[in-house]
């Protein structure tokens, strides 16, 4: 089976981030998030993947290549002045994705959900379409799925206001299709499943139906998200595997330079990085060939590659660059998904 990762949009919730990196290349515990993405894949038996891009595509092209390294091949598709949506970028590779169902999800979304167990149930009720659904507190960010006995969804309630005290189930963005669906979207036009594809799906009545996900899944589109994201994985996730070795109660890659320093908690110190004595750390996430002054103080930090933190700074649920440091306010929706 192949799989349709969708890469191509600005993730201009996640600037200044973004300006430097897509929003699928910005690093989870010291790896692109997409990297968990392909290696869940890989793990998952979806060899043949499709990546779409538009927005900064070097990073992506020049980190994963061919897709060798993660034993998958990786074919991509360049956008061109205009990101075609969700739909749209999916029927620019219909050659390569219409002779068997196929899925698609999101570059940015971490997840564990049994993608293989989706695509089973998919064929076996001879879907045209399914969606994941994953249940959530607060489902006000995304959008209601409602469905009947059956598991064949009757309706979907867009970013809800009125909604159970429990929470309520919500669409993950990973779908399944029968290439039936390319009949349903236009060629070379912006076009999106949630939007355009659904309602029509809907109308006709076609097979559709829910897959209710277990397992983690976070959408990394905001800030605070994205340090949740950080310190979810660092508390372990199963399914996601960490990089380095456990020191001392914290993980350290290779080449990188400790002595002296306090490290607590869940605290992972990149390749080649350094901590001057003095330094503390907490719940931290260090990028590789960091510097870390003395006497620096960081709690629930997330640091990316090459950043020198001066002597004596101090910061607190930051997500510190190499020229900026990016204040995160704690979030009001902290529930693992």
């Amino acid at each position: 089976m192949k799989a349709m990762l969708l890469a191509a949009g600005a993730g201009t919730r996640l600037r200044p981030l973004t300006y430097r990196l897509p929003k699928v290349m910005v690093p989870i515990a010291n790896r692109p998030v997409l990297e968990y993405l392909i290696r869940h894949l890989a793990h998952q038996g979806f060899t043949d993947i499709a990546i779409n891009l538009h927005h900064l595509p070097e990073p992506t092209v020049e980190y994963f290549g061919d897709g060798r390294r993660w034993g998958v091949s990786i074919q991509y598709s360049h956008e061109g002045e205009k990101v075609l949506g969700t739909a749209g970028g999916v029927k620019r590779v219909q050659s390569f994705l219409e002779d068997d169902i196929f899925i698609v999800l999101g570059g940015d979304d971490l997840t564990t959900v049994d993608l293989r167990a989706f695509a089973e149930a998919h064929r076996a009720r001879k879907a045209l379409a399914s969606v994941v659904v994953m249940h959530t507190p607060d489902p006000s960010p995304y959008g209601l799925v409602e469905w009947n006995a059956e598991g064949r969804i009757t309706g979907f309630v867009e970013k809800p206001t009125d909604y159970p005290a429990a929470g309520g189930w919500v669409s993950a963005g990973i779908y399944c299709f029968h290439p039936r669906i390319f009949a349903d979207i236009p060629e070379s036009e912006v076009y999106d499943f949630a939007r355009q594809v659904f309602p029509t799906v809907l109308e006709r009545g076609d097979p559709f139906y829910v897959f209710p996900g277990q397992g983690y899944w976070r959408d990394i589109g905001h800030l605070e998200d994205y340090l949740l994201a950080n310190q979810e994985v660092m508390a372990g996730v199963d399914g996601l595997a960490l990089p380095g070795t456990r020191v001392n109660g914290v993980l350290v890659e290779p080449g990188a330079q400790t002595e002296g320093g306090v490290l607590e908690g869940r605290t992972l110190i990149g390749e080649g990085a350094t901590v001057a004595p003095g330094a503390r750390l907490r719940d931290c996430v260090i990028g590789a060939r960091c510097r870390i002054g003395r006497d620096v103080v960081l709690e629930d930090c997330v640091v990316w590659p090459d950043t020198e933190i001066p002597a004596g700074a101090h910061y607190q649920r930051a997500i510190v660059l190499p020229d900026e440091v990016v204040s995160v306010p704690p979030s009001s929706n902290g529930e693992q998904h």
